[in-house]
């Protein structure tokens, strides 16, 4: 996250957007600005592997990316899209 965002954004990967609105007006409030990144399914080949149903590091391309989807993967009742769940969920990538 250092190397993609510097010491101005912090990274926020979130699947709610009213969550991340949330977010993104406080950080603006408080002068700790955010900056939302993709948390994308299309990353999750890169931390399935043979040995293991979901490894924790996809390697070094977005590094950051797949780390965000690792962790969503243990929020139990994560709200989607479609109303579904009870958990509005965010990771705070500070690096």
């Amino acid at each position: 996250m250092d190397i993609a965002l510097g010491e101005v954004f912090t990274g926020v990967f979130t699947n709610s957007d009213a969550l991340w609105a949330e977010l993104d007006a406080a950080g603006a409030r408080e002068h700790d600005r955010f900056w939302r990144l993709p948390l994308s399914d299309d990353y999750a080949p890169q931390i399935s592997g043979s040995n293991a149903d979901l490894c924790n590091t996809g390697g070094r391309p977005a590094g950051a990316c797949t780390a965000a989807l690792f962790l969503k993967s243990f929020v139990p009742d994560l709200a989607t899209e479609d109303g579904e769940g009870s958990v509005r969920w965010a990771h705070v990538d500070m690096a």
